[in-house]
């Protein structure tokens, strides 16, 4: 609830709690003074830094307006991280307070770890100078020495640590490379070690190239051909030696490849088998000389045989080992080659990877200074040290403005509670609801914001005046879902859905506390119905931006059907109303609007016909709850004609608008009517209202007539056509007007003079 004072109101409350204002300040000052200790003296030492602030140019381009801003913010960042936990502790570690290396969980763990980092944290301070890129940073302390050492500490530590962290990629990338530079050195070491080793275990049977290949190739079939010709003379021998006639085998001259000893031994052969053929020409095969010279032939050919089976044997041995180097050298040169293509994997890697060292060099070597120390502290200065009395001074104003906010409070609830229990005590009715001021700024801007038409709108008056809808989180909505709440209450224990809503005096806001009602009942998912009955001065249609008629009047006159003149969420839309502002807020869909219908001759009459109850009882059995805007009770009789037909009756109430005569009279002239009154609706309720209503009397003048068809909106500035209604002959003017303003033309109308 919300309450406008004056100056007045004000200065009646501070006299009224005077005692209040003067012994909290009193009691602030003693205690202040008492209980606060003598302050020490403080030493204070100040440095400077400077942060640079330096970015990309894609970033530049990207972040666009954005990068003053984000410079500033870059700015506060750098604030914030300077007196952090992480740096702080940092700082701790190097002036030795804590132990170098302190974990997380040690820190946490340990009293003494924790209220010396806090002690620290909170000797700093840190400040931007403004329009500059400069960063004070103090320290204070109780001794200047350690003061000066703390700030020079904390700058040095923190330039640092933004060095570390502005050229972290450049360092860990030099980090890395160097570390993989050291892996591939050992790694080119074993491939050199495994190739080299191979080579001198297996010289002789690795290619090396495919001509080495060929070449063991043709030395194989050399050695083969040396091979089947010592064969063929040693089958020679062989047959020699089992001749008869040892000197007839004819010995091929091809002994040249033999031993040195058995080519001697050939020639000595030949020369025997000359002479034995010489022999034979004259001499017999059995004659001594003849044997004698085989005899010697045949020693020869059996020394002959022996070193030819060794050669032969030789040359076996060597065609072996030759095909066996053929064999393992196809095998040894896919492992040299797959050492080598390693080895020269390995090296290519490694002279890339000196390469990318010497630019990860360069790189780091051209450093990005974010922070810079400007200014080391040298001296610390002596702080103004503030005694005891300063304290209690500080506690008295302190006091006093408390005092005066407490004495507001307890007068603004003895107020408001004083306000509502005057008005059921004077009307003997509960109060269900009380409705603070409509926001209508804040419900244009809205509205504004949803459909900048909308403000063009004739009706526009009207709309703004519902909040539950425009502004569903608003006090003013919540008042009204108070005010549903407790009329639920009241409908299960008197029972019935058909409720009047009237006021004794015009302007006290029935129309909007009708449109605001039914629309709270809609979004809670009920099938409600508004009901115009106010003929004389029909508005609740605007609300909603619909036509007037058909409506009330044409139903109860012409007979038509009810639901024909019944206006829905699809007539909103086709009317004044667009999507945007229908579906700002669900539940219009379940409201529906019975307008007020052409205008009648007599609306009394209409009001009070058969067709009119019959249609009230058809409605009571159509909707879940069915509202009925009726005329103010003192100035016409329509609200007690229909108050019979409904289940119970709303009196609307704007405090300090009428006196209290007026609302006994408006409540007698209910209750005349056999209507069942459920309570009181306060409206527009502020502090000043809730004081007229218990103080001096009041006159007032009540006209009932229709609109000027010119009205000026004075929140919107603009002028624009109303569709008002003639005031029928028959309507009564009823005045009361302050006696000292009254001519002799106004005495000779019907007065009504209500003194409360």
């Amino acid at each position: 609830m919300q309450y406008d004072l004056t100056l007045r109101d004000y200065i009646r409350v501070f006299q009224k709690r005077m005692w209040l204002i003067i012994a909290l300040p009193v009691l602030a000052a003693i205690l202040a003074y008492t209980l606060s200790p003598t302050p020490d003296v403080v030493y204070r030492a100040e440095g400077r830094l400077r942060a640079s602030y330096r970015d990309s140019l894609t970033r530049a381009l990207t972040t666009g307006s954005f990068y003053y801003r984000e410079r500033g913010d870059y700015l506060q960042t750098h604030t914030q991280v300077l007196t952090s936990r992480e740096v702080v502790k940092d700082v701790a570690v190097r002036l030795g307070l804590l132990p170098a290396g302190v974990s997380e969980a040690e820190l946490t763990g340990e009293i003494d770890y924790l209220d010396t980092l806090q002690a620290l944290s909170g000797a700093f301070q840190a400040e931007p100078v403004p329009d500059t890129s400069i960063i004070d940073v103090v320290a204070e302390h109780a001794e200047p020495e350690t003061a000066i050492l703390w700030v020079n500490t904390l700058i040095d530590t923190y330039a640092e640590r933004r060095g570390y962290d502005a050229n972290r990629q450049a360092i860990e990338k030099v980090r890395y490379i160097e570390g993989r530079i050291a892996a591939l050195e050992a790694d080119l070491d074993d491939a050199g070690r495994q190739l080299s080793d191979f080579v001198k275990a297996n010289a002789d049977s690795i290619g090396f190239s495919p001509d080495v290949t060929v070449a063991t190739q043709s030395r194989i079939s050399e050695v083969a051909a040396d091979l089947d010709l010592v064969e063929q003379q040693l089958a020679l021998v062989d047959a020699a030696l089992v001749s008869e006639n040892p000197t007839s085998i004819v010995i091929l001259q091809r002994f040249s490849s033999l031993a040195t000893q058995t080519g001697r031994q050939m020639a000595a052969l030949e020369v025997q088998r000359q002479r034995g053929e010489e022999l034979l020409t004259y001499q017999s095969v059995d004659s001594p000389e003849v044997r004698d010279i085989y005899a010697q032939v045949a020693a020869t050919l059996g020394v002959l045989r022996e070193a030819l089976a060794a050669e032969q044997a030789g040359l076996r041995r060597q065609v072996g080992q030759l095909r066996g180097t053929l064999l393992d050298m196809s095998t040894n040169d896919l492992t040299f080659s797959r050492l080598e293509g390693n080895l020269a994997l390995v090296r290519a890697a490694y002279q890339q990877l000196q390469a990318d060292y010497q630019q990860a060099r360069l790189e780091e070597a051209a450093k990005i200074t974010e922070v810079v120390v400007i200014e080391r502290a040298v001296s610390a200065a002596e702080l103004p040290v503030e005694g005891k009395s300063v304290y209690a001074i500080v506690a008295a104003l302190f006091g006093i403005l408390v005092a005066m906010v407490v004495a507001l409070l307890i007068e603004s609830l003895d107020t408001s509670i004083g306000a509502i229990e005057d008005v059921e005590a004077l009307l003997d009715l509960p109060v269900i609801g009380t409705i603070p001021p409509l926001d209508r700024e804040g419900i244009i801007e809205v509205a504004k914001s949803i459909d900048p038409g909308i403000v063009d709108l004739p009706s526009f008056e009207y709309m703004s005046t519902l909040a539950v809808h425009f502004q569903p989180q608003s006090p003013v909505a919540e008042a009204y879902r108070v005010l549903r709440t407790n009329l639920d209450l009241l409908r299960s224990q008197h029972g019935g859905n058909v409720i009047l809503l009237t006021s004794a005096v015009v302007g006290e806001g029935k129309t909007t506390t009708c449109a605001n009602l039914g629309a709270v009942f809609a979004q809670m998912g009920r099938r409600t119905l508004i009901v115009g009955s106010d003929m004389r001065r029909p508005s609740v249609h605007r609300s909603f931006g619909l036509r007037k008629d058909p409506g009330l009047a044409d139903v109860v006159l012409t007979g038509m059907p009810w639901k024909e003149a019944v206006r829905g969420v699809d007539d909103m839309l086709l009317g004044e109303l667009s999507t945007a502002v229908v579906m700002h807020t669900p539940g219009l869909d379940k409201l529906s609007v019975l307008p007020s219908g052409m205008n009648p001759a007599n609306p009394v009459e209409l009001l009070a016909s058969a067709p009119m109850k019959a249609l009230i009882d058809e409605l009571r059995d159509a909707f879940d709850i069915v509202l009925i805007d009726a005329a103010p009770v003192l100035l016409v009789a329509d609200s007690t004609v229909l108050a019979k037909m409904v289940d119970g009756v709303l009196l609307l109430y704007e405090v300090g608008r009428a006196g209290r005569d007026v609302l006994r009279r408006a409540k007698h002239d209910l209750e005349k009517a056999s209507s069942e009154i459920w309570g009181i609706i306060l409206n527009d309720v502020k502090a000043e209202a809730l004081n007229r209503l218990a103080g001096s009397p009041y006159y007032y003048q009540y006209t009932y007539a229709p609109r000027s068809t010119e009205r000026r909106l004075p929140w919107l500035g603009q002028r624009h056509e109303s569709t008002g209604v003639e005031a029928p002959d028959f309507v009564e003017q009823f005045t009361a007007v302050e006696p000292d303003e009254r001519t002799k033309s106004e005495k000779d109308a019907k007065q009504v003079n209500l003194r409360s």
